[in-house]
């Protein structure tokens, strides 16, 4: 888990990654201040079941949809989601195409999200 390049906002980041340590998964939250470098870096000492970016001004996303994008080539087996303020401010052509990865700011929208991905059985 962590934030698009530019972001320095990581409350939403931190709340979700506890709720997700409250299901039981083992979870690694770098925040802000990630490189390409870092991210293939992680890949490569954890392999990571999920990637989690967020974005939460408008001015980042290209950059985090950019980092998403090298993570899922990297590793297109991990499950990819997105969380933020930034993702939803995208006008609808845009959302489209990332509604699938995008998991919500509440807690019963990721109850949702993570019924519906692979993660939980």
């Amino acid at each position: 888990m962590c934030c698009g390049p530019g972001e320095k906002d990581a409350l939403l980041l931190r709340m979700f990654s506890f709720y997700l340590k409250r299901k039981g998964m083992e979870v690694i939250c770098i925040g802000a201040g990630i490189s390409d470098h870092d991210v293939e870096f992680i890949r490569n000492q954890w392999s990571p079941d999920l990637f989690v970016l967020s974005c939460m001004s408008k001015e980042n996303i290209e950059a985090s949809v950019f980092l998403m994008e090298t993570f899922v080539n990297m590793n297109s087996e991990a499950l990819v989601g997105l969380v933020g303020t930034g993702f939803t401010q995208l006008n609808d052509s845009d959302k489209q195409g990332l509604a699938p990865l995008f998991i919500g700011k509440s807690r019963a929208d990721w109850e949702l999200w993570l019924e519906q991905s692979t993660l939980v059985k």
